[in-house]
């Protein structure tokens, strides 16, 4: 088609090329097809699944972690549709094939209001991170019989007191001892931390299990 300045070459007539590439941008985009279900889901999680299964075949369960799942980066729509057929479907069937029998997806920040969808992947253990709701979380886990890890306050445990990582860790346990698959731990620690502060999680854990500890009395 010609232009409207009767100009037919191409390389001399701005105009032309201009109105050609005008033309163009009105015209509806071709959308791609549909990537098909056996390229699903993509090429990045087939890289993961390949580390896994090579940690597998060593004979070393993998921890598979998703910070950016966490639901201040990914809402809770998102994780129901993008993300749990991916997990449910595809990631823990696999690494269950290939012998793995202690999964844990680690999730940080407040994931209570993706209790439900976590369980549903198909992971062996979770993650209830501050300041997810620790009594929710621990319900829900036990009606699903799978087990429950909840940490101190890491930040706390970076900086001390010894007697508010006490405290905090005898208020965890106080909610979660009755589960029979809960672990408290000490999150994130810094390579020059303070020992004491991590050995204070450990000497409540071992007043708790040789019956020794009194919450009332530690928790008036």
């Amino acid at each position: 088609m010609r232009c409207w300045c009767r100009c037919y070459s191409r390389q001399k007539c701005a105009k032309r090329n201009r109105w050609r590439w005008q033309s163009r941008r009105r015209r509806k985009p071709v959308r791609p097809k549909k990537c098909p279900r056996r390229c699903q889901p993509r090429a990045h999680w087939c890289q993961e699944l390949k580390l896994g299964k090579a940690f597998l075949k060593r004979g070393v369960e993998p921890i598979v972690f998703d910070s950016r799942a966490t639901p201040a980066l990914a809402s809770p729509r998102v994780f129901r549709t993008r993300l749990l057929p991916v997990y449910r479907d595809y990631v823990f069937p696999e690494l269950k094939a290939a012998g793995g029998r202690f999964l844990p997806l680690i999730i940080g920040g407040n994931t209570t209001s993706i209790i439900d969808e976590l369980i549903a992947t198909g992971a062996t253990q979770f993650l209830a991170d501050r300041p997810a709701d620790l009594r929710k979380w621990c319900a829900r886990t036990l009606s699903s019989r799978v087990p429950l890890r909840a940490n101190v306050d890491a930040l706390l445990v970076n900086r001390g007191p010894v007697s508010a990582i006490r405290r905090q860790a005898v208020e965890t346990l106080r909610i979660c001892h009755a589960h029979p698959g809960f672990l408290l731990g000490c999150g994130v620690v810094a390579f020059d931390g303070n020992t004491e502060y991590v050995l204070a999680i450990r000497q409540v854990l071992d007043e708790f299990a040789s019956g020794v500890l009194d919450f009332e009395r530690e928790l008036h």
